[in-house]
């Protein structure tokens, strides 16, 4: 799963409480399966920067958190390097985009208030990002479940994967880097 950064400069109760649920949900897992799963989760640092989010300690202190209850944690940057991703080819990529699903559209736009990285419009951009990253995710996790917190209308730009569409917290879908 991947764990954004939209502006909050330290983890707080929200991400506490999404830990809290992650650890249940693992917990539920082995005690239904009998097997030990690996939680891997993706700090999206890159997309942070690309958004145009200025750095803070927030991803830092998730990795802490996370850490501690032992999940693997790792930085999206890295794979992007593994998989020769960068800034210049999301943006060029984000030039060509064009949506056809309207749905996914309108989600999209939602999400584009986030965006602060200047033109091309953030919607673009994230469909960019996450279109260009789809091949290598699939690829890299095959065999893994990927856990998100998108509704299924962002199907066409998650890896080719089985999904397991998750909530936050108790009530709400919001994912806990979003700031209130």
């Amino acid at each position: 799963m991947l764990w954004g950064h939209l502006g909050k400069e330290r983890a707080d109760l929200v991400d506490e409480q999404t830990i809290e649920f992650l650890k249940l949900l693992r917990a539920r897992i082995h005690s239904e399966t009998g097997r030990r799963n690996v939680f891997r989760v993706i700090l999206a640092d890159s997309h942070a920067q690309i958004n145009g989010v200025p750095a803070s300690g927030y991803l830092e202190t998730v990795r802490q958190k996370l850490e501690r209850d032992g999940f693997e944690v790792a930085n999206l940057s890295s794979y992007w390097k593994k998989w020769g991703l960068n800034r210049t080819k999301v943006l060029a990529h984000a030039e060509k985009v064009r949506l056809t699903n309207p749905r996914l559209e309108l989600e999209l736009l939602r999400g584009a208030r986030f965006y602060r990285g200047g033109s091309p419009a953030g919607h673009l951009v994230y469909y960019a990002m996450r279109s260009l990253e789809k091949p290598h995710v699939t690829n890299e996790f095959s065999g893994h479940v990927f856990l998100t917190y998108n509704s299924p209308s962002y199907r066409e730009i998650l890896p080719d994967l089985p999904i397991g569409y998750i909530r936050a917290r108790p009530g709400t879908s919001r994912p806990p880097w979003i700031p209130a």
